[in-house]
């Protein structure tokens, strides 16, 4: 699970107008992090 690979796919999914999709990616990352670590992601790579 790399962080920056997230930061990195969500930016390119925004630049190509696919926010829906970007939007759907960080959903499925955060879900995926808090069931590895127990805990929420605290970044939010969607507002940049």
């Amino acid at each position: 699970m790399s962080e920056t690979a997230l930061t990195f796919k969500i930016k390119a999914l925004k630049k190509l107008g696919q926010k829906a999709y970007a939007q759907s990616v960080y959903d499925r990352f955060q879900k995926e992090y808090q069931q590895l670590y127990g805990e929420k992601y605290k970044e939010n790579s969607l507002e940049e």
